[in-house]
This record gives structure tokens, sequence and C-alpha cells, in this order.
């Protein structure tokens, strides 16, 4: 092949042809609005959020006072539970 000739094929690769016809036009179109947004979705990687698994956030406080011994012993279904699972362990005392 010569230069020139190589040249034009490059080229063709690089920047196709458009025809003038209204049906190819309107396929084209349809063609390369799907490549733009298949060539996002592959940049992107399909992600829509952030990476999931980074919502626990420690809080000693706010986990003493939400399950705590405390907290349990407010309520009634909370004092059944703490008697329960003592009981269970085989403990003669609810707490110290």
């Amino acid at each position: 092949m010569t230069a020139l000739r190589q040249t034009q094929k490059m080229q063709s690769l690089v920047s196709p042809t458009l025809t003038t016809s209204t049906n190819n036009s309107s396929i084209l179109s349809q063609i390369s609005i799907a490549s733009v947004f298949n060539n996002t979705q592959s940049i992107g990687g399909q992600r829509r959020w952030k990476s999931r698994g980074n919502n626990f956030q420690p809080n000693t406080y706010k986990r003493k006072r939400v399950a705590g011994f405390m907290s349990r012993m407010r309520s009634k279904s909370g004092r059944k539970i703490i008697a329960s699972r003592r009981r269970a362990k085989g403990r003669w005392y609810l707490s110290y």
C-alpha cells in the first residue's frame, strides 16, 4: 500500500463519512447516541453511588445509649431480655 492510501484508510477509521440520506442519518444519530451512553457507562464502571460498606461509624456513647444495660433496664421488655439472657447463662444476679 502506498502512504497516501494508508493515511486515507486511517482517516476513514478516525472520522467516518456521513451519508446524506434521511434514513441513514437518523440511524447514525441513534448509533452515535447509543455509543455515547455505552462509553460513559464503561468509563464510570456503571456506578451510580459511592462504594458500599462504608456506613458503619462506631460511636461508643451512642452504642451504650441505644443497646446498653441502662437502656435495657428502662423498659419492661428490656428487663425481660436481660433476665432471660442472664438466666440462660446461669447467673444468680441480673446485674451488679
